[in-house]
């Protein structure tokens, strides 16, 4: 497991270094960004039970009240997640985009917004819970739906099911510019081809969403979807 959450955060550094030349960025007008929305597709990417497991018993122990000897009822809240997409040069994205998904997330298809020419991008991932008011999340994590492969010498996707905490490194790049993805090769689909799972922990309820990337012109290193009954 710590070979794989390794080489998800090397592949994803290569990114960070890939341009020695990071020009500033200008913010788009509220005009100029194009409005996407996800589509809820929770069946056909489920997350594994042992992760579920993890996720609802490090909330119990982390929101424990002492004074209480019985343990509290679980309670979720949906976040909706709100992806950001921009460019330096108007070259790998149609323009500025704005993703939004249903409320506890959805997937979100990079065909419609990437174009096929080689360049870069950037890519946010924000959530949001039902007064739109962004969360700090808790915890992230990324379950990996690519094949492992290699490009120029570099390995590229986790492997199909696997799963790792990548929170650390998330809130670093979500607070900051986001993920710097490059479009040669369909680099940016080894990197995100999976599921982030987003996590907030309130005294009240155990807050999710989760967002799911691909992208349907290239699915070589796609990993076989389950069947869903």
């Amino acid at each position: 497991m710590a070979g794989i959450k390794t080489g998800f955060l090397i592949s994803l550094s290569l990114f960070i270094t890939f341009s020695n030349l990071i020009l500033a960025e200008e913010v788009p007008n509220e005009k100029d960004w194009i409005q996407g929305f996800a589509r809820k597709g929770p069946k056909e990417n489920p997350i594994p039970q042992d992760l579920i497991k993890k996720i609802e018993e490090d909330y119990f122990k982390a929101t424990r009240d002492p004074k209480m000897e019985s343990k509290k009822p679980l309670v979720r809240q949906l976040m909706t997640v709100k992806t950001e997409l921009q460019q330096e040069k108007l070259r790998a994205l149609k323009g500025p985009t704005r993703i939004l998904t249903p409320p506890g997330g959805g997937t979100i298809d990079l065909a419609d917004y990437v174009t096929s020419l080689k360049g870069a991008f950037r890519l946010k991932i924000l959530s949001e819970d039902e007064h739109h008011q962004t969360q700090n999340l808790t915890k992230v994590y990324f379950i990996s739906q690519g094949k492992s492969h290699t490009l120029d010498g570099e390995t590229f996707g986790a492997g199909c099911g696997k799963y790792m905490d990548v929170t650390s490194y998330f809130k670093k790049e979500m607070n900051h510019k986001g993920f710097d993805l490059y479009t040669a090769d369909q680099r940016y689909v080894s990197v995100l081809r999976g599921t982030f799972i987003l996590i907030n922990y309130q005294p009240e309820a155990l807050q999710l969403a989760s967002v799911t990337f691909l992208d349907s012109r290239y699915t070589k290193w796609d990993c076989p979807q389950p069947e869903v009954l």
